[in-house]
Order: C-alpha cells, then sequence, then structure tokens
C-alpha cells in the first residue's frame, strides 16, 4: 500500500495538531492574507482548570492498600498506611496472584476475590452488581529476616479493596439519589497500642491491621437490625454534592443492646461521574478507636445509568484506610437521566491479506515525511475491523483507561499535544491525545511499541520515541472521550462556529492519507464547523493539511431536548495522493457520523465516523451499483471549540 502522510514511525501520522489554546485562527485565503475575512479564536469563558491530582485521587476503575504488621524487632516505628503504597488495579487477579504467591501455609483466604461482571453481572452479599468492596486476606503470615534480623512481621496478609468494571455514563442532571451499602477498613499498626472498640481480635492495631472483624459488630438482620458495617450516601446532581456516614453496629447480647453508630461524615464534590472530597471523623477526640482523623476521599458512579457507587479514602493520621460500595434505591430509578459521560474506541489494523497468495503482509508506514511503501490491499471486508465501541470512562477526560488502566491525557507545560510512552501492565503503548485548548472532549490514539531503554537526554529521549515507535501489532485505537453538555444547556437560538483539528485513516486500498501534526501546531489538519441552534443543523469541513482542499464533509442535525448530533461524512471525489503521477484512483463514500456538544453551553464539539468498504454485497442486473467505492476504508476522530470573532 502506498502511503501519503507525514508520518513519524507507527502511526503518527494519525495525530493532527489542534489549533487554539490562546491562538487565533485566520480564516483569510492563503494568497490574500490582507483580505477583511474574520479572524476568530478560542472562546474560554468555560474553560476549566485540569484536573492535577495526587495518586490517591486518579481516577480509576478501583484500587486498593496491603494490611501491614508491625516490625517485631523494631518496635519504636509504627506502620502507618501510606499514599503510596496505594495501588489502582486493572484486574482483581492482581491481589489474587499476589496473595497466592505469599500463602505458604495453604491456608484459606478470607473474603470474596470475584470481579463485578458486565455481560452477566450477579449481585454480591450486599446486594451489589456494578461495583465490589471488601478484604482479601490470609490469616496466617510472617515474613523473617533470618539474614541481617533487622525485621520480623507476623499478621494478616492481602488488601482492602474495591473494583467495578463499568463506570457510568448515564446520570440525573438534577435531583438527589440515595445509595446504600457497605465499607470495610484496614489500619495501621504500632507497639503496644490497643483500642477498646477493636477488643475482638488478640492482636488488632498493636500487632497487624486492625479489620472489621475485630469489632463486635451486629450479625444478624433480625428484627430490622442492620448488621456489620454500614454506608450511606446522597448524591445531589444539581449541586454537584456527595454527602453521607459510615457507621458500625453493635451487636445486640443479653448485655447491650443494638446500636448503629456514625464514625465519619462524608463531604465530597461530583466530577461529572466520580467525587472527590473528604470524610471528616465524627469523635476526633475518641480513645476508644481510631477513627479520628479527617481524610481524603475519591470514588465514582458505577453501572450504565449510575446504579452504584464505589471508592476509597485514607485518613490524614495514616492510620485508617477504607473503600466503600452502595447501592441505589428503588426510588432513583423514576428521576431523569440523559447521556453526559462518552467513551468511544475504535479499533482499526492496517495489516492487509494479499488476495492473490493468501499471505499476510503489513501495510507499512515510513520515518521520513512523504515516502512511500507498497503493498497488496485486501479487497475482503473486515466485519470487526473499524469498529466502535463504548468503553468505561471518567468524564473529564483527563485520564483514558488502556487495559482497566489510567493514562494521563494531560500536556506537559507549553505541550499542545501529548504523546507520550505509558507501560501498562508488561507493554508498553504510544498514546497521543488531542488538545490543550479542548477542556470537556479529548480525542487521540494509542498503540503497543516495543519498550525502550531510558535516555538521559529527555529531547532526543523524545525524538528517538517519534522515529522508532513501530506498532507491534499494526493495530491502531482511535479514542474520544468527553463530558456531554446537558441537553437544558443547549442553546436556543442563534448560530456559532467552531474550528479545530481531526485525524484519522483514509485509503483507497492501494494508497493511504493521514493528517499529521506535533507540539508546536505545525502541519495543521483543521476541522472546522458551523453550527445553527434554530434550524439545529451542523455542518462542517474536515481539511488536508498540506493543500487546504476537504477531504470529508459533514451534515449533521441534532433534535431539541438532545445533546447528540447525527449525520453523513462524505468523501466526494477525493484524491489520496494529488501529486501522484500514476493516476491514483480517486475515494468516494458516505458513512455515518455520530457525535456530540461537551461542556457548558455546547462549548465545545467531537464526533466520529468510520467506513469499512463498499456495503452492497449484491451483484446482478436489478441491484443497482453503489457510488461507494469498494475498497474505501476510514477512521476518524475530531473535535473542534466555539469562536469569538477578534480584531487582532
Amino acid at each position: 500500500m502506498k502511503s501519503v502522510p507525514l508520518i513519524s514511525g507507527g502511526l503518527s501520522f494519525l495525530l493532527s495538531a489542534c489549533s487554539g489554546g490562546g491562538g487565533s485562527f485566520d480564516v483569510d485565503d492563503v494568497s490574500n492574507p490582507s483580505s477583511s475575512k474574520p479572524r476568530y479564536q478560542d472562546d474560554t469563558s468555560s474553560s476549566r482548570t485540569k484536573s492535577k491530582l495526587e495518586n490517591l485521587s486518579i481516577p480509576s476503575l478501583g484500587g486498593g492498600m496491603k494490611l501491614v504488621a508491625q516490625n517485631l524487632r523494631d518496635r519504636t516505628k509504627p506502620s502507618l498506611l501510606n499514599e503510596d503504597d496505594y495501588m489502582i488495579f486493572s484486574s482483581l487477579s492482581t491481589i489474587k496472584a499476589d496473595v497466592e504467591k505469599e500463602n505458604k501455609h495453604y491456608t484459606s483466604p478470607v473474603g470474596s476475590i470475584d470481579e463485578p461482571s458486565t455481560t452477566n453481572p450477579k449481585e454480591n452479599d450486599h446486594g451489589q452488581r456494578y461495583v465490589y468492596s471488601g478484604l482479601y486476606y490470609i490469616p496466617s503470615w510472617n515474613l523473617n529476616d533470618l539474614k541481617n534480623n533487622k525485621y520480623y512481621y507476623s499478621g494478616y496478609y492481602g488488601y482492602a479493596y474495591y473494583f467495578g468494571k463499568q463506570t457510568a455514563t448515564t446520570l440525573p442532571v438534577n435531583g438527589k439519589v440515595t445509595y446504600k451499602g457497605t465499607w470495610s477498613f484496614i489500619t495501621a499498626a504500632e507497639n503496644g497500642k490497643r483500642y477498646p472498640l477493636l477488643s475482638n481480635g488478640s492482636q488488632a492495631y498493636f500487632r497487624r491491621s486492625a479489620i472489621p472483624e475485630d469489632i463486635d459488630l451486629e450479625v444478624k438482620n433480625d428484627e430490622n437490625r442492620e448488621k456489620g458495617l454500614v454506608s450511606e450516601f446522597s448524591a445531589d446532581f444539581g449541586t454537584k454534592k456527595l454527602t453521607g456516614g459510615l457507621f458500625y453496629t453493635k451487636r445486640q447480647t443479653h448485655i447491650q443492646n443494638h446500636e448503629k453508630k456514625k464514625l465519619y461524615d462524608i463531604d465530597a464534590h461530583i466530577y461529572s461521574n466520580r467525587f472527590r472530597g473528604k470524610v471528616n471523623p465524627t469523635q476526633k477526640d475518641s480513645k476508644e478507636h481510631p477513627f479520628t482523623s479527617e481524610g481524603t476521599l475519591e470514588g465514582g458512579f458505577y453501572g450504565p445509568e449510575g446504579q452504584e457507587l464505589g471508592g476509597k479514602f485514607l485518613a490524614g493520621d495514616k492510620k485508617v484506610f477504607g473503600v466503600f460500595s452502595a447501592k441505589g434505591t428503588e426510588e432513583n430509578k423514576k428521576l431523569p437521566k440523559e447521556t453526559l459521560i462518552d467513551g468511544k474506541l475504535t479499533t482499526f489494523s492496517t495489516k492487509t491479506t494479499d488476495a492473490k497468495t493468501n499471505a499476510t503482509a503489513n501495510a507499512t508506514t515510513s520515518t521520513a515525511a512523504n515516502t512511500t511503501t507498497d503493498t497488496t490491499a485486501n479487497t475482503i471486508t473486515d466485519a470487526e475491523n473499524f469498529k466502535t465501541k463504548d468503553i468505561s470512562s471518567f468524564g473529564e477526560a483527563d485520564y483514558l483507561l488502556i487495559d482497566n488502566y489510567p493514562v494521563p491525557l494531560l500536556p506537559e507545560s507549553g505541550d499542545f499535544i501529548s504523546s507520550k510512552h505509558h507501560t501498562v501492565g508488561k507493554k508498553t503503548y504510544q498514546v497521543k491525545a488531542c488538545c490543550s485548548n479542548l477542556s470537556y472532549v479529548k480525542f487521540g490514539m494509542y498503540y503497543e511499541v516495543p519498550p525502550k531503554e531510558e535516555e538521559k537526554d529527555k529531547e532526543k529521549k523524545e525524538k528517538e520515541k517519534e522515529k522508532q515507535a513501530t506498532n507491534l501489532s499494526n493495530t491502531y485505537y482511535q479514542f474520544l472521550l468527553g463530558l456531554r453538555t446537558p441537553s437544558s444547556e443547549i442553546p436556543k437560538g442563534g448560530s456559532a462556529k467552531y474550528l479545530g483539528s481531526w485525524f484519522g485513516y483514509l485509503s483507497d486500498g492501494s494508497t493511504s492519507y493521514s493528517p499529521s501534526g506535533d507540539k508546536k501546531r505545525e502541519n495543521n489538519a483543521l476541522a472546522e464547523f458551523n453550527v445553527n441552534f434554530v434550524d439545529k443543523t451542523l455542518k462542517g469541513q474536515l481539511i488536508r493539511h498540506d493543500n487546504q482542499n476537504t477531504v470529508f464533509t459533514i451534515d449533521a442535525t441534532f433534535k431539541g431536548g438532545k445533546n447528540n448530533f447525527t449525520g453523513t461524512a462524505t468523501a466526494n471525489n477525493v484524491a489520496i495522493d494529488p501529486q501522484s503521477t500514476q493516476g491514483t484512483s480517486n475515494v468516494n463514500f458516505t458513512a455515518t457520523v455520530n457525535g456530540a456538544f461537551y461542556g457548558p453551553n455546547a462549548t465545545e464539539l467531537g464526533g466520529y465516523f468510520t467506513y469499512n468498504g463498499n456495503p452492497t454485497d449484491k451483484s446482478s442486473s436489478t441491484v443497482p451499483s453503489s457510488s461507494n467505492s469498494k475498497n474505501a476504508r476510514a477512521a476518524v476522530v475530531f473535535g473542534a471549540r466555539q469562536q469569538v470573532e477578534t480584531t487582532k
């Protein structure tokens, strides 16, 4: 296949530089810079400050912390719970494997490690289906430094964790939602320190982490008595506040009555489908227990409609780490909801099969600009190729989940496009995201590359990454993440201009084109849209980076009371390589485009479309031939920001 992008290894050809970010768009004709056509710049009135989060507050599907034990060979130092010890989990198998490795006495682990299933979810003991929390540990463990005699630990080995499999996409815009569930905790270990509330365990806190079983909790639900540890929450989606409490229950016996007592108040702010805030102790001066310090809390809503929530907290004195999960009440189902969070992923491969020999060949790309490589195109449509699916995302679009692990899309200082290597598990990915001027929608791509050794010179390192980032599988992933505009905030009248950029892949089976860009905003592939909020129409163009010719025209509509649009993306007689002297074929096709408005008052928009060959599978004199090019393939993502005219 012949390839004619600006390419720098792998598939950096997919990314075009986004314009904006305080700069302006000049729409004067290139040959007539002194004309009086208007100039535009980003409307920054609704920009938000990007989240700069500490480790504990980074959004994820779940995470946890290890139980600790007192070093019996140095009893002067307590074993505290540190934020650096918090681990983000992409799968609960991480916990299971680690506990099994330490289970030298083959003790049966305590707790459940089942993962929530989004395809066939089953309720756990507390009735949750989308997010679980709890402890998983072995109750007999020790670690002894026989060689140097510097440490000896004895206690429990395992984790306190929470984990969910499907983040919420559809949530109430207003109204209150109540949740009720459970929570668990682990504590620090401190020699000689005992608490009366934790007296159910012989070594709780002074030898090893105390756990819920060390409290004499109610174990029966008889006579409507609540049991165990109880969590309660109220989410106000109008004010974006989450409040609640964490409780324990005293077991009813012949000498004491059942009692439900609050240990923490919860005060947090809702950010799309996540929340961040504080846990505040109700008894700061208590000597009965260690739950006396304010702590940092983070979590999120799970289930397609936010049916459940889960999260964690760490006390400021590092003596308590807690996890929680809860299920919404039946009354919550009556609240009107709408789709507010987008996570879209398009997967496609440039690996092709020779139709004559049925041998596999790679559609390779060059490390130099505007060079070409030939290969034979696959004329057989792969039904699974160029498909877009929904993925879990966190709304704020600052983090992308790759293999269930959150990867930051935040640019470094001065960067307009984020382009970095990230290690996820045992794989290394090249991840590119656009753009720093987009606050509520992010789009980009990633692909697997070989891991490389660290280089001292950062500038050299970045150049080498671009040059040597060869895709291992010729499989690429385009993504779009965003926090949609509530439908009530979509303007009812007037019109607006949006400018931004696009990137993607376009092929006719023998030649391909992809826009490219860099952090300096050079080689721009412009995306330009005009939206009429009265007629509810959106018209746009996706333009080449080199000759400013239109590659795709966008024609879409949206409905009142909705925050998304749908329509067509058309390639009309597009010459993929207009400078070719070999007369390459032109591409014609029409595909369905989907997109939405993002941010307050529709300040941004974004969308995507794919095309995977001629859909007509019949061939006869009675079936008219399609105008769509049979061998055409395309995968495109775009984003843009609302503009204001400027005289500068």
